[in-house]
């Protein structure tokens, strides 16, 4: 989860927001919860948290209008399918394997970046365009001249 997680923070202008938005949340939260439950991660809680993450990127590509999934069958089933004791190991390392596939596709994803252009508005014959607002300069040290969130 890790090395997905980080790979999807250190993304920029990807055009996949929605994507990212969605999966990096899940996986985030799941990294979080298996780093704190560390010493009692049962195999159960573990087998849910790959479901999450798989049905969570599974989600985040069918609401991204950038993003298809091809051959989305083995993780759609995945997150689907029911707990059973007898296949629990079984059914992990599917999981762990289907995350490693995610983790490639995700590489790709991110890597999915173009340039967004701001659509500039062309003023109405006759009208007299907007005043142009005049910078105030921060006094002492240097501001953020970002956007701020």
């Amino acid at each position: 989860y890790k090395k997905i997680a980080d790979r999807c923070l250190d993304s920029h202008d990807c055009v996949a927001g929605l994507l990212l938005s969605t999966f990096l949340n899940t996986v985030s939260s799941e990294l979080i919860n298996i780093d704190k439950l560390r010493d009692s991660l049962t195999p159960d809680a573990l087998f849910a948290s790959l479901q999450k993450v798989i049905s969570s990127f599974v989600i985040g590509c069918r609401v991204d209008e950038y993003v298809s999934l091809e051959n989305a069958d083995p993780f759609v089933e995945y997150a689907k399918k029911p707990y059973n004791v007898k296949g629990l190991y079984t059914d992990i390392e599917s999981g762990l394997k289907l995350c490693a596939e995610i983790a490639v596709k995700m590489e790709a994803v991110c890597q999915m970046t173009e340039l967004r252009e701001v659509p500039v508005e062309k003023p109405k014959p006759g009208s007299t365009p907007p005043p142009t607002p005049v910078p105030i300069k921060p006094i002492g040290r240097k501001r953020w001249e970002g956007i701020e969130i």
